[in-house]
């Protein structure tokens, strides 16, 4: 799904938005944190006031509850979304995106059957994770409602 935004934050920088409640989501974001060499990435759960915000003028994220890449003008969910921030890490990460030779709504098929088991197979937080200083700056932003 794609959906056009209003620009809200410099044009290089992209949001990843994420279950913070989930433990493969956490464990991914983490990667992508420590991954992001060029500081493209903000990653904010769900959950977070930032992230309500941000999802709160599009209805149709509403039930979306698994990652959404916020980039430019647009906002890119799933399979998506997972390919956005694999051509914004750039490097080996690229490699990854062979797998886009696949129609999308196959990939679409593989990712919603791992968020539907993702709690049973990783299990469920009860609170966020306190992420190392040197990588908090990159789970903050200032979004105004």
């Amino acid at each position: 799904m794609t959906t056009s935004i209003p620009p809200m934050r410099p044009e290089e920088q992209q949001v990843v938005l994420f279950d913070g409640f989930c433990y493969l989501c956490s464990w991914v974001v983490r990667l992508i944190l420590t991954q992001d060499r060029n500081d493209r990435f903000i990653c904010l759960p769900l959950q977070s006031p930032e992230g309500i915000i941000l999802v709160a003028p599009y209805a149709e994220l509403a039930a979306v509850d698994s990652v959404i890449l916020v980039e430019k003008d647009r906002v890119l969910t799933r399979t998506r979304a997972i390919f956005g921030v694999l051509k914004g890490l750039g490097g080996f990460w690229r490699l990854f995106l062979a797998i886009s030779i696949f129609p999308t709504t196959w990939l679409d098929t593989v990712y919603d059957w791992v968020a539907r088991v993702r709690y049973r197979a990783f299990g469920k937080r009860t609170n966020c994770v306190i992420p190392p200083r040197r990588l908090r700056h990159k789970l903050e932003l200032e979004v105004k409602p």
